[in-house]
């Protein structure tokens, strides 16, 4: 028991040096960036970042275009529109939601006796798709 005792303190020591190790960038960060942004105008900062060339000095950007533009964006949604719509057919096609059926069971009923029930409805599904049922 102080073994378990122990390696319970020992992993809560270390969750807490790590979420330390984590916590402190991230105050030091965001208290320098408020302070930075109340001391330094937004004049000064638009300046020194215009001198810097990290702005762009054209700002004429539309927000509209005349026709709908393919790019690569696009094609990417297309592809994985259509992933993702083969992955439903085969969770629907190898019966999936018969699976999640089984897997929602209460873990009292599978371990009262109730487990031939289970193993009924995976024999069925096996067979419906032309496999084993795992007996």
């Amino acid at each position: 028991m102080a073994g378990l005792l122990g390696a319970i303190g020992d992993a809560l020591l270390t969750a807490l040096d790590m979420f330390w190790e984590v916590l402190w960038p991230l105050i030091l960060g965001f208290g320098l960036s408020g302070i930075v942004q109340a001391v330094v105008s937004h004049q000064a900062m638009a300046r020194l970042l215009g001198a810097l060339g990290i702005i762009p000095r054209s700002h004429n950007v539309g927000k509209f275009t005349e026709s709908v533009q393919w790019n690569h964006t696009t094609w990417l949604n297309i592809a994985f529109l259509v992933v993702a719509a083969l992955l439903v057919a085969r969770f629907l096609r190898t019966g999936g939601p018969e699976m999640l059926g089984i897997m929602a069971m209460p873990e009292d009923t599978m371990m009262h006796g109730h487990d031939d029930v289970r193993h009924e409805a995976m024999g069925a599904m096996a067979q419906e798709h032309g496999g084993h049922n795992g007996d």
